[in-house]
């Protein structure tokens, strides 16, 4: 808890009751005559009642509560908006410290197919490995083109809004199967509609709106909602696939076959997918997708 206190940088939004990240951490690095952090002690009692799903009712609207923000996308077009959302910074804090200690557990929950958590330059190694593909192709020879065509579409797909698409009620169920000690916590923060509070028209009123679905903006834990709800709609996909390279190998005898058993590649970065199809299976696997 230490650590993640003394990696709150400074210079951050407050939350939406002007509470402030500086403030909470240097409340609790306050050091005692004996040079012992007092307040660390608090601070983790107070997880640990927010942990363990005794927060008092009265305050959990409170504590899943958001704020929106608007910043300008164009220079030219004041109508172009992207609205940021900014949540309680104690809610905050718990997030990061939940993902930082818990990144090597997510990994393995989301492996084969997400290279977007815990995997250092995953972004990268995805660019690299489909760039390598396809230069195999086109850097061929006329004769290699005509003897060895191409056995495989790239698929590309950058899913719009996926993080506020997301069903809650899917995620707590993936929560409460595979990582039962944080679903009070999730529960807390998605359970009910969070109020998003926000000022509107150009007298800015106060107004708000409830967020019944998705993760809120702001919560750093919302990169594991969209990969958990992804990673549960490719890993039965990634098995129909398979079932379909064995049975065209070994039933129905296909000679189809690209060094690789005509088995699917499926990668993705968080809500990004970058797969390696073969032809036979391409309409199959947009249909699945609902393309």
């Amino acid at each position: 808890l230490l650590i993640s206190v003394n990696t709150i940088k400074r210079g951050k939004a407050p939350g939406p009751f002007a509470d402030s990240q500086e403030v909470l951490k240097w409340w609790a690095l306050t050091k005692q005559d004996n040079h012992s952090y007092p307040n660390i002690i608090k601070l983790s009692q107070l997880i640990q009642i927010i942990m363990t799903d005794t927060f008092p009712t009265e305050l959990q609207n409170l504590f899943s509560s958001n704020i929106l923000i608007c910043l300008h996308k164009s220079e030219t077009d004041p109508t172009k908006l992207r609205p940021i959302g900014l949540g309680l910074i104690l809610r905050r804090f718990i997030s990061s410290h939940i993902a930082r200690f818990y990144v090597d557990a997510f990994k393995s929950y989301l492996n084969p197919y997400q290279y977007g958590i815990g995997t250092r330059n995953g972004m990268e190694f995805i660019i690299n490995s489909c760039t390598t593909s396809t230069q195999t192709y086109i850097t061929r020879n006329p004769d290699d083109m005509q003897n060895n065509p191409p056995t495989r579409v790239l698929i590309s797909l950058d899913l719009t809004n996926m993080f506020n698409a997301c069903n809650r009620r899917h995620l707590l169920h993936i929560v409460r199967q595979r990582f039962p000690e944080l679903y009070p916590y999730f529960n807390l923060s998605y359970d009910n509609p969070n109020l998003i509070h926000f000022q509107k028209g150009l007298e800015g009123k106060w107004s708000r709106l409830l967020q019944q679905d998705g993760c809120t903006q702001g919560d750093p834990l919302g990169v594991f909602f969209a990969a958990a709800i992804f990673h549960d709609i490719l890993s039965p996909l990634d098995s129909q696939l398979r079932q379909r390279a064995h049975h065209r190998k070994h039933i129905l005898k296909d000679k189809y076959d690209d060094n690789q058993g005509g088995l699917s590649d499926l990668t993705t970065w968080v809500d990004d997918l970058c797969a390696a199809i073969p032809y036979p299976d391409l309409k199959y696997t947009i249909q699945y997708l609902q393309i």
